[in-house]
């Protein structure tokens, strides 16, 4: 929700297509790869709490039934 790309974690493709861009690219950015690391590990003791995934489960199942198009009835 709140990571970035190039700040928490390196993009790559949902097809993978640039996997190996993206493995070059760390194997020879060593300095930012290890203060992308500290960012994500910052980032993960602020919001990794469990009033945090509680919200987080909340929003995305809220977010997924809007995306229904049909009405589930227990």
């Amino acid at each position: 929700m709140r990571l970035r790309p190039w700040v928490h974690y390196i993009p790559v493709d949902s097809n993978l297509r640039n996997m190996t861009a993206a493995i070059r690219w760390a194997l020879n950015n060593e300095r930012d790869v290890r203060r992308m690391i500290r960012r994500t590990q910052a980032f993960a003791e602020a919001f990794d709490t469990s009033d945090f995934a509680v919200s987080y489960t909340y929003h995305l199942l809220r977010k997924y039934a809007s995306l229904l198009d049909y009405r589930v009835e227990a």
